[in-house]
């Protein structure tokens, strides 16, 4: 569902880790921004294991925990990996 809004690198996660080399942290940056963005979007779209305010919590947590973490990766050019 993400990837019909333009993610390309965080759908992987669905069935592997990711792994991020530096030159596509900005890229990892620019999803989360994406999805935190479009809350709405997302829960419409998956199944209800919990609700709506419950998922959109737990999802921008998560993703405010990788946009920390591609930050700070980016500054000495690193990259991410998420498991």
């Amino acid at each position: 569902m993400v990837r019909s809004l333009g993610a390309v690198l965080l759908p992987d996660l669905a069935e592997r880790d990711l792994e991020v080399p530096p030159d596509q942290v900005p890229a990892l940056l620019s999803e989360c921004l994406l999805l935190r963005e479009k809350p709405e979007e997302v829960v419409a779209n998956t199944e209800p294991v919990r609700s709506a305010a419950e998922h959109r919590s737990a999802s921008d947590d998560r993703l405010s925990t990788l946009v920390e973490v591609a930050g700070r990766a980016q500054a000495p050019g690193g990259g991410v990996v998420i498991w």
